[in-house]
């Protein structure tokens, strides 16, 4: 792989992680980060070039790893495709939809490539997964469950949760936007929604404004009804799926790193598990070098944009449900 310059935007937990895959692939990296602008203390990186504006990033790029707020992604993002750079933004694209259509227009125009930031797509389980669903391995699908949900305070211990992004609703916080993934996997492997509801728990406890439990219900285009429950309140990690289907029951455990299959005679039999070796930074070294790849042999690919554009798209629906005691339709937005 040759080597390109990066210009990695915000140097949180996420964008380290970014920065670390990158040089360890060989990569030119170049850093913005906001704690340095403003002369706060922060943590120098050895082996990266600091610029000082998002601006300067931009101009010595060839392309951008976008890693701050939520709700500053797309304007950066739209800096960055005016100026022909290809893009990864880390989820979700925004936290709302007023220039999604805009930033759309430019990557399109000129054909940039771009990555949405879903890591949980390289995940090798849920890559197994996804053929058994396209192979009709367990029939129709009638119905999935999906939840993940972890005690926020137990995120970053090192960090005051009450003053990161997901506390703040002006930022994009709260647990919906915050765990799109699920979201992003039910489309991926099922097709889009067609109505969303959605019903939002809040946890004085924590002491932050934004929603700690999301309870979201999907009918999709393909008929099949999808419950999501994602919360920042579980005391221990779980991430889990359950699909049920004609011929059996295929349920997914991300900690346990396996897949398991049920029917009338199989009581959970494991049909796949990942290697022993593996580790959750595969996942973001794998679509790193996907955006990497894709951009050395040109390769564009117009539905990862549709992909994070419809995930956000679902998002504000299960929001606006809450707030209208209604269903509400992705079609309509």
């Amino acid at each position: 792989m040759k080597s390109k310059n990066v210009f990695v935007v915000g140097q949180g937990s996420i964008g380290k992680r970014h920065i670390q895959n990158l040089m360890l692939l060989k990569q030119k990296v170049y850093v913005f980060s906001y704690r340095k602008s403003v002369c706060h203390n922060y943590e120098h990186l050895k082996n990266v070039i600091y610029v000082d504006s998002i601006e300067e990033g931009i101009d010595k790029s060839d392309a951008l790893v976008i890693c701050n707020r939520t709700d500053q992604h797309i304007d950066i993002a739209i800096k960055a495709a005016k100026s022909k750079k290809h893009i990864l933004v880390e989820k979700p694209i925004s936290n709302n939809l007023s220039k999604v259509n805009d930033f759309k227009k430019i990557v399109q125009q000129n054909r940039l490539i771009f990555n949405s930031g879903f890591m949980l797509r390289y995940h090798p389980n849920l890559l197994f997964i996804k053929e058994l669903v396209s192979n009709k391995y367990i029939g129709d699908i009638y119905y999935v469950n999906a939840h993940v949900g972890q005690y926020l305070p137990d995120w970053r211990p090192q960090s005051n949760y009450k003053n990161n992004y997901g506390a703040k609703k002006k930022w994009g916080g709260g647990v919906t936007l915050d765990l799109i993934h699920e979201i992003d996997l039910i489309h991926w492997f099922f097709g889009e929604a067609e109505y969303v509801s959605g019903l939002l728990g809040y946890t004085p406890k924590l002491g932050i404004e934004t929603e700690t439990i999301s309870s979201i219900n999907l009918k999709l285009k393909s008929n099949i009804v999808c419950n999501i429950e994602l919360d920042y309140v579980s005391p221990i990690l779980r991430r889990k799926m359950e699909i049920v289907g004609e011929k059996g029951i295929i349920n997914w455990d991300f900690i346990e790193g396996s897949v398991t299959f049920s029917d009338k005679e199989v009581n959970k039999k494991i049909i796949h598990k990942v290697d022993d070796g593996f580790q959750r930074n595969d996942m973001f070294l794998d679509e790193i070098k996907d955006f990497l790849n894709s951009i050395e042999y040109s390769i564009y690919q117009e539905d990862s944009l549709d992909s994070s554009i419809i995930a956000l798209k679902t998002a504000i629906c299960a929001l606006e449900s809450n707030d209208m005691k209604k269903f509400m339709s992705p079609i309509d937005l």
